[in-house]
């Protein structure tokens, strides 16, 4: 006999409840202790031709994982959706398995796709690198409000660098608050020293996938940005339209309708936040970069939209605009070639030394050609072009959309600006 069970997953314990799917009658109602000898218990009591459903939370892949080994089929539902079908007034784990047997009996199944080994290791990178970021961020602000407290202007860039050490032991601060300059100082250093180490990995993800090098086709996506990307969409053949794909992300608007009246709101942000942040990222590296679109976020700007309403925008295009490119497996139209040849010489540069030696190795410049050929089937450009070449080759977002370029900024505008590109560096390298 059949069961059909339901699982609700804690840290701790698993609460399961079995019934026969014919009569409806509970069989069995227990909770495990979630420990390896508690799964295996659980194990034990399924059976090939079993139908199990979870919803899915923290621990609940790897759970579906070990328990399918049974020959149950093992199901994933969105925890969003299964709310719906409960009971009012009272929560409790028995009645949260009861909701989930309902759909199971109902069939009406809010199952979400299960990523497969490479891509959850494409998922740990990318919030290994959001930690990271996020240490790193954190680390500077602190030290930047402590010497805003003592009045003294912090020097830029190099404050990060080596020698910041340096400049730290003799600024006019007391000391106590050098104390803990420095040693904010050494901690940021060791978390810039560790992410510069993790970058390793993501360059690794890049050389291997071909689908890394035609997202670089587009500015403002390097290595790092396009396995974040390419690790969180997952399976892009589960998408069937751009839409989709921008819901996934989190980027659609809100939409609350009811009879004649229809009202658009702020994005919905009910997807993959890393997707989101990552996007959001890539589309200021782009206009950074006065890449070809950025003419969207100049044009919403110029009729007053404010500028975070322009970046989601142009975020959301340019997602849709990579998974095309990646589903339909074509080039991009506007294609800069001497940059995007630039792009795959620095990830040459990142493969381990043993493969740039063996087989008396290859160039870097000539791994990128061969990459460059493979891809778009055309021959890479001989040389970097002319000065007049490349500013004709093609025309730049902002002139694009009609929008005169900014004039040149001088003092503290100018090297506030000059010290974020050095940070991002859109064109070669990731805003991730």
């Amino acid at each position: 006999m059949s069961l059909h069970v339901a699982i609700d997953v804690h840290d701790r314990t698993l609460f399961a409840v079995g019934v026969d799917p014919a009569t409806g009658e509970e069989c069995f109602r227990r909770r495990f202790p979630h420990t390896p000898p508690g799964t295996a218990d659980l194990h034990g009591r399924l059976a090939p031709g079993d139908i199990a459903v979870l919803e899915a939370t923290r621990g609940s892949q790897h759970l579906a994982r070990h328990l399918e080994t049974s020959g149950a089929t093992i199901l994933l539902l969105d925890p969003q959706q299964c709310r719906l079908v409960g009971f009012r007034g009272k929560k409790t784990d028995y009645r949260d398995c009861r909701a989930l047997l309902s759909h199971l009996r109902s069939g009406y199944l809010p199952v979400v796709w299960r990523p497969d080994a490479p891509t959850r290791e494409r998922r740990q990178l990318a919030r290994e690198r959001q930690a990271y970021n996020q240490t790193v961020t954190q680390l500077k602000n602190r030290m930047i409000a402590l010497l805003r407290e003592e009045g003294v202007l912090p020097p830029g860039a190099e404050l990060w660098e080596a020698a910041g050490e340096a400049w730290l032991r003799g600024a006019p601060v007391p000391a106590a608050t050098r104390a803990v300059l420095l040693r904010s100082w050494t901690l940021l250093r060791a978390a810039l020293a560790v992410k510069e180490l993790q970058t390793e990995s993501f360059h690794a993800q890049a050389l291997a996938d071909p689908r890394v090098w035609r997202l670089m086709q587009l500015p403002g996506f390097g290595p790092t940005a396009s396995v974040t990307v390419l690790g969180e969409l997952g399976e892009l053949s589960r998408f069937a339209e751009g839409k989709q794909v921008a819901s996934y992300a989190g980027l659609d608007p809100r939409i609350a309708q009811s009879g004649d009246v229809c009202h658009g709101g702020r994005i919905s942000k009910s997807g993959r936040p890393l997707l989101r942040w990552a996007m959001v990222e890539v589309a200021w590296a782009h206009v950074l970069a006065d890449g070809p679109e950025a003419g969207l976020y100049h044009r919403l700007v110029a009729r007053g939209k404010p500028k975070g309403v322009a970046i989601t925008a142009l975020a959301r295009h340019l997602l849709v605009l990579a998974w095309k490119l990646l589903t339909r497996g074509e080039n991009y139209q506007k294609l800069e070639r001497w940059g995007y040849l630039r792009k795959l010489a620095i990830l040459a540069a990142s493969r381990p030394a043993a493969e740039r030696k063996a087989g008396g190795g290859t160039t870097d410049i000539a791994w990128a050609r061969e990459r460059y050929r493979e891809l778009t089937g055309e021959e890479p450009p001989a040389a970097a072009p002319p000065a007049a070449e490349k500013n004709a080759g093609s025309t730049s977002g902002a002139a694009a959309a009609g929008v005169p370029r900014p004039k040149r900024q001088t003092g503290v505008t100018a090297r506030v600006r000059s010290q974020h590109q050095q940070a991002h560096r859109p064109r070669d390298a990731d805003p991730a």
